[in-house]
């Protein structure tokens, strides 16, 4: 057995290779293996300090924005009664004012290696998460529920992810072969 078997390369390598394969099965060890390794890469590729500023003052100026207007709108907003009377609301304001002044000068940070890496798994990601569904009896659409109810959702399709595979032949295939 290599170094590679052990770690449990192709439990990584196969879903990149079956990203659109949507009718079919994957098993708890094949998926949570999966998603350690896109984890890892993530956060490596997060802790790598290579970025750019990606420069707004284009946006800016096609809008018909500039530094003047943007204080100007700023100051006729804070004269509204509601941020008058309510403090916090009125420090919460000169933030975005300023913060909107950091974009038209400086543009956002941007991590493009992590964005990068998160764009590449995210069809073989959803195509892992549908097939695990598919594992389990259920539709590939109940991964929705992280959207429908946010909080409860994603501990529900956590709850969903970590139930043992159906040992039948279900309507999506047979039972993957856990080696």
């Amino acid at each position: 057995m290599n170094f590679l078997n052990k770690i449990g390369w192709q439990y990584f390598i196969k879903p990149l290779k079956e990203w659109n394969q949507l009718n079919a099965r994957t098993g708890l060890k094949e998926f949570w293996i999966f998603q350690a390794y896109v984890t890892v890469i993530l956060l490596i590729f997060n802790i790598i300090p290579i970025y750019y500023y990606m420069p707004l003052d284009w946006y800016f100026y096609a809008v018909g924005l500039d530094e003047f207007m943007v204080r100007d709108i700023f100051a006729l907003l804070a004269e509204a009664p509601i941020f008058q009377a309510i403090p916090w609301l009125e420090s919460r304001l000169v933030g975005y004012e300023s913060f909107m002044l950091e974009l038209m000068n400086n543009g956002i940070k941007h991590y493009y290696l992590q964005t990068l890496a998160a764009l590449y798994f995210m069809f073989p990601g959803l195509a892992i998460l549908f097939r695990r569904f598919h594992d389990i009896g259920r539709s590939g659409w109940w991964h929705l529920f992280i959207f429908v109810l946010p909080p409860f959702g994603a501990l529900a399709v956590l709850i969903a992810t970590l139930q043992e595979s159906q040992k039948h032949t279900n309507k999506w295939g047979q039972p993957p072969t856990q080696s």
